[in-house]
């Protein structure tokens, strides 16, 4: 049992730079959102808001599993599904 823990390599940190940015271009989307929201452009605060989701999700999917020592695929469906969902509605706003 030591030994197999033994033959693990330490995957390093457990959060990178590309993860705090990611992390806080989401958040800061999601407070553009609320800017959106604010002005009446209910569309594109959607597609902000659901864009600074996917973001923080990405974010926080490598440092969670790092703590957790195991994958979590529900954090990466999730993230591509807001992602996809907001890149829609980002496109749709051109057509309104």
């Amino acid at each position: 049992m030591a030994e197999s823990k033994k033959s693990q390599k330490d995957t390093g940190s457990a959060i990178s730079l590309i993860d705090i940015l990611l992390i806080g271009f989401g958040l800061f989307l999601m407070y553009m959102a609320v800017g959106s929201y604010a002005e009446g452009d209910t569309l594109g605060a959607g597609a902000d808001l659901l864009l600074g989701i996917a973001g923080v999700l990405m974010g926080m999917r490598n440092p969670v599993q790092h703590s957790l020592q195991r994958p979590v695929p529900i954090l990466n469906t999730a993230a591509i599904v807001c992602a996809l969902t907001g890149i829609v509605l980002f496109g749709a706003t051109f057509f309104q």
